[in-house]
Parts: structure tokens; C-alpha cells; sequence
């Protein structure tokens, strides 16, 4: 494992009644993968730090709609009744300060959801708290007294104060978390304007390789790296703007062009992004979430990838690894995963490693079992042979505990 240098983070997430997670509470590494067979709720869990960014970005309402067509963001507990979800995170702010901060909604007016409480409590590294404020529906309290800011209609608090230290460090951190579609990605059409945010669905990716290719070249060519060892033929991996009077007035499509070569090196063509395969597409994608995203004007502070190995060779899987635990070091990678082949290997951390099950229909996710970890710390197995043959699962009993 990459030494980690990682100072704004996450240590723990706390959910309950988020879709198909009745109640789980687990610790975070900078780099943590969730393992699990296909509707677990591998994407659940992931889907709740979403849930959790997109109630502070915008509000309630909008989040809870954009969940609306696949079901919804509620548990459903039987035909007539909703559990409503409750998302609670603790998390390091530089070398000295810790946070903790959570939500939960309750049932609202007119088949909507309100914000029945949140809270969130920033401590010194010896828990003293240094600032904190408590939010229900009848009232607001900021370090134990009374306060008079406005209760959120259909928000929350921690956006309000989103401009006020030390709060708006927490803001920074929850409000950029980054989630990569699942899908190989196929560039839009450009509009010329060189992007250095990366979009979540890549479709901007050829104006975001530009700005990067000249905004730090030893880190740019240190992706381009893992790209050739995870697909040799691509030896080169260039954006650039159509020459011409389009150019000049800075207009035109972006494009990403990879120079492959044959077997002895020789160049056999320049070929369009959109023309490559599925599974290279998709690693370019990966390597530029994982390896450059963080030289962003906006830099996440959390990485999502949802299979980062789907479509990929199980070759390569090795290479997507080391790239993960590389990227780890600028920014915290959350992946999920299905394959043995990402996890086959013998110096993986356990403790990097959540396991997520569907127990009686609710998704159990929880640290490896003791007998999991003592076959990887004594290197009998790694996690994907234990994968393989079904024996890599959670510990029992789960341990939750509450956040309020």
C-alpha cells in the first residue's frame, strides 16, 4: 500500500434506511473497496454518500427526485410504509481537527420528506469541541445556546453556513464528492471551452486532458504510464484542438487521439477516442478520475467508481489496482467490485476491504469476517482467491451503532 498523505477525509459512514441498507456503520481507509456478489448493495452504499453531496449541493427535494425513477432514496419497510434515510459521516480536517456530521429526513407534507434533525461537531484532535451547531424542526442550537439563523425549509444547514469557518472546511469536503459513470465513456461534442472539471460522465474528457497535459506534465505522463501497461498497444495519448481558423478563435471540438503501435513498435495508426474499444475507453477514464482529477480548480475530495475493472481485460486488473492505491494519495477512492481478478493479490489491507451482503432483504455491509483476515494476514489466500470460492463475506454479528 502507497504511503498515504491524505489529510481531508472521511474515517466513517453511518447509514440507515437508505434504500436496501436497513442500518450499517463502517470505518474508511483512503482507499476502500465494497465486495459483493451483483444487488447486494454495493451501489447502495456508494449511492448514500451521493445522496448525501447532492441534499447539500442542492436540496432535499432535488435529491430525493433524482432517485425517485429507480425507486426511490426511502427503505421500504412493507407496501404502506417508508423508512427514511439517515446519513452520518466522521471525517479529518488537515493534521488537527476532526468532524462529525449527519442528517436524518422524516416523513413531510404532501408525500414530500423533511430534515427531522441534523448535527454537525468539529473537535480538536483530543475531542474538545470547537464548534458545533444541532438543528431540529422546532430549533437551531450553535455550541449549546440558542440561535436565531433561519431553520431550512427544504435544506440543510451546513450549506447555509457553507462560507463560515470552520463549517465551510466540512462543506468542502462533502459537497466534492465525485462519482464516475459506470459506463465507457464516449466523448459529447465539444464546445471549445477548456475545462478543468471534470465532468462525472467524462463527456468533457478530451478538454480536461488538454488543460492537464499542460498543467502538469510529470503527472500527466505518469497516467499515460499505467495506460500503456494496462493496454500496450497505446503508447501515446494526446488532446488537442483541430488546426485551422477554429483554433485561433478558439472554437472547434476538442479530441482525444491514441497513437497505437504493433508488436515491434512501430506506429500502425493515430485512432479517435470513440473509436477504441470499450474496456480502453473505460481505463482512460478510470486513470484520469483516479490519477489527475485532483489538479482540478475544484478537486474532489472523494472518488466513486462503481466496477472500475467492468470491461477491462482481467489482465489489467493488476495495473487498475496499483492506480487506485496511487490515486489514494490525493484524493479518497471509494470502488466497488465483483471481480476476484482487481483483489488478487497478497498486499492488500484487509481493512481496505468492506463486505457487502443481502441478508432477509436488507444489505449487510461490514468489515471481512475474523477468519477472512486471519487468512489474509497469515497470506494463505488473497481476497480474490478467497472471492472465488464464495468465502469472502462479512463479519457477524454486524456492529452498528447510532450517530445521534
Amino acid at each position: 500500500m502507497a504511503e498515504q498523505i491524505l489529510k481531508n477525509r472521511l474515517t466513517r459512514v453511518a447509514i440507515k434506511n437508505f434504500r436496501s441498507i436497513a442500518e450499517c456503520d463502517v470505518a474508511l481507509e483512503p482507499l476502500t473497496i465494497l465486495v459483493g456478489p451483483n444487488g447486494s448493495g454495493k451501489s447502495n452504499f456508494v449511492g448514500a454518500l451521493r445522496f448525501l453531496r447532492d441534499c447539500l449541493v442542492g436540496n432535499v427535494a432535488m435529491a430525493r427526485a433524482a432517485w425517485w425513477r429507480i425507486g426511490g432514496a426511502e427503505r421500504s419497510v412493507n407496501e404502506r410504509k417508508l423508512a427514511y434515510p439517515q446519513v452520518c459521516v466522521e471525517g479529518t480536517i488537515g493534521e488537527s481537527t476532526r468532524f462529525a456530521y449527519g442528517f436524518r429526513l422524516a416523513e413531510g407534507s404532501l408525500l414530500g420528506a423533511t430534515v427531522e434533525w441534523e448535527s454537525c461537531r468539529i473537535l480538536d484532535q483530543q475531542g474538545t469541541e470547537i464548534s458545533t451547531y444541532e438543528r431540529t424542526v422546532e430549533r437551531i442550537t450553535r455550541n449549546g445556546a440558542a440561535n436565531d439563523v433561519a431553520i431550512p425549509k427544504d435544506g440543510l444547514l451546513l450549506k447555509n453556513l457553507s462560507g463560515v469557518p470552520p463549517f465551510s472546511d466540512v462543506y468542502a469536503i462533502l459537497s466534492r464528492i465525485w462519482m464516475l459513470s459506470p459506463q465507457p465513456v464516449l466523448l459529447g461534442s465539444g464546445n471549445g471551452n477548456r475545462s478543468d472539471v471534470l465532468d462525472e460522465d467524462c463527456k468533457n474528457l478530451a478538454e480536461f486532458l488538454f488543460v492537464m497535459q499542460g498543467r502538469d506534465e510529470d503527472r500527466y505522463s505518469r497516467m499515460r504510464e499505467f495506460l500503456t501497461a494496462a493496454v500496450p498497444e497505446i503508447s501515446q495519448l494526446t488532446a488537442r484542438q483541430p488546426a485551422g481558423l477554429s483554433a485561433l478563435a478558439g472554437l472547434g471540438e476538442f479530441n482525444v487521439f491514441a497513437t497505437e503501435r504493433d508488436e515491434s513498435g512501430g506506429v500502425v495508426r493515430e485512432s479517435h477516442f470513440d473509436s477504441l474499444s470499450g474496456g480502453a475507453r473505460t481505463v482512460i477514464a478510470v486513470l484520469t478520475a483516479v490519477l489527475l482529477s485532483d489538479l482540478s480548480s475544484y478537486p474532489p475530495s472523494i472518488v466513486i467508481l462503481e466496477e472500475p475493472e467492468n470491461g477491462v481485460h482481467p489482465a489489467v486488473a493488476g495495473v487498475i489496482w496499483d492506480a487506485l492505491n496511487e490515486g489514494a494519495t490525493h484524493a479518497q477512492i471509494i470502488a466497488t467490485t465483483h471481480s476476484p481478478d482487481l483483489l488478487d493479490r497478497k498486499d492488500i489491507p484487509e481493512q481496505s476491504i468492506l463486505a457487502v451482503e443481502k441478508i432477509n432483504g436488507s444489505s449487510v455491509v461490514a468489515p471481512l469476517s475474523d477468519h477472512n483476515i486471519r487468512t489474509i494476514r497469515d497470506r494463505l489466500m488473497t481476497p480474490g482467491e478467497l472471492m472465488r470460492i464464495g468465502h469472502l463475506g462479512p463479519r457477524r454479528p454486524v456492529p452498528v451503532t447510532t450517530c445521534d
